[in-house]
C-alpha cells in the first residue's frame, strides 16, 4: 500500500488493537509514503502487528498516536517482524513503548529512521521498548533521542533475554539499559544528553516542547514531499554520522526522496 493518510482512528481503550491499523496473526503489511497519525486505542494506538506477522514501512511517519497500555506508536506481539525503513516516529505515548514495543521473539529493523519526541507514563521505552526474551533490535544509521520514560531507558529499554544490534553511525539520546546482549561489532552510536537543548540542537534543525506529549525534542514540520519530518542540523553531528554501506540496498534517499549521498 502506498501514500495513505490513517488518521484519527479508534479502537477500545480497554480491549481494543491497533486504532490506525491491525495486521492479524501470520499476515504481512508493506506500507510506503504514508501516514499514521492522531490514532488511538489499549494497545498499538498507531499500528499492532499481531502474532508472528509482519510490518514492511517505508518513507514514512507514525505520529501523535496514543495507547493506554502498551506501544503508543506501532506493537510487535509475539514473534512479529518490524522492518522500518526512512521511518520518523514522533509524538506517541503509552504506559510503556511510547514509539514502539516489541514483545518475545520480535525481530525490529530500525534503518535510517527518526525516533524522537515519545514518552510513557508508567514504565520504560520512551522511544523503544524490547520488551520479551530472544527479540533482537537492529539499529542502523538512526536517531533515537529526545524520548521521555517514567521509568528506565529513556530512548531503548529492554528485556534480560533481548538482543540489541547496532550496525553503521547512530546517535543516541541515552545509553541503552536493561538488554541482554549489546552488539556493537557492525556499528556504534554517538552519546548525547538528550534531555538537554542544547545537545539537542546538535542534532536537529529545530527543537523544542513536541506539541503532543510535552517532551523536548526535535520538532517535526513540513520539509518536503508533503509529509512531516525532523530535520537535521545542516552544520553538526548527525551529518554524515551514518555509514554509507550500511544503507539497505536501494535506498538512496531520505523520507522524503531526497538524496543522502551527495
Amino acid at each position: 500500500l502506498d501514500g495513505l493518510v490513517i488518521d484519527n482512528g479508534y479502537a477500545s481503550p480497554t480491549t481494543g488493537f491497533g486504532g490506525g491499523i491491525f495486521v492479524r496473526d501470520h499476515d504481512s503489511l508493506t506500507l510506503t509514503n504514508s501516514i499514521i497519525a492522531d490514532n488511538s486505542a489499549a494497545d498499538g494506538g498507531g499500528i499492532f502487528v499481531s502474532n508472528q506477522a509482519s510490518l514492511a514501512m517505508a518513507d514514512s511517519t507514525v505520529s501523535d498516536n496514543a495507547a493506554v497500555k502498551a506501544g503508543g506508536g506501532i506493537v510487535g506481539y509475539s514473534g512479529a517482524t518490524l522492518a522500518l525503513t526512512n521511518v520518523t516516529i514522533s509524538g506517541n505515548s503509552a504506559a510503556k513503548g511510547g514509539g514502539i514495543i516489541g514483545t518475545a521473539n520480535d525481530q525490529i529493523t530500525l534503518a535510517d529512521s527518526t525516533i524522537t519526541g515519545n514518552k510513557t507514563t508508567v514504565a520504560g521505552g520512551g522511544g523503544l521498548y524490547s520488551s520479551g526474551a530472544s527479540a533482537v533490535t537492529t539499529v542502523t544509521n538512526s536517531i533515537v533521542a529526545g524520548n521521555s520514560s517514567a521509568s528506565a531507558g529513556d530512548d531503548l529499554d529492554g528485556h534480560s533475554g533481548a538482543k540489541l544490534v547496532f550496525t553503521g553511525g547512530n546517535i543516541l539520546g541515552s545509553a541503552p539499559v536493561n538488554f541482554g546482549s549489546i552488539d556493537k561489532t557492525s556499528g556504534s552510536y554517538t552519546p548525547i544528553n538528550g534531555t538537554s537543548q542544547s545537545d539537542l540542537r546538535s542534532v536537529f534543525a529545530q527543537v523544542g516542547d513536541n506539541p503532543t506529549t510535552g517532551v523536548l525534542s526535535g520538532l517535526p514540520a513540513a520539509n518536503g514531499a508533503g509529509i512531516q519530518t525532523v530535520a537535521l542540523n545542516p552544520t553538526d553531528i548527525a551529518i554524515d554520522a551514518g555509514v554509507t554501506a550500511d544503507l539497505p540496498p536501494g535506498t538512496a534517499t531520505d523520507e522524503r526522496g531526497f538524496s543522502r549521498v551527495v
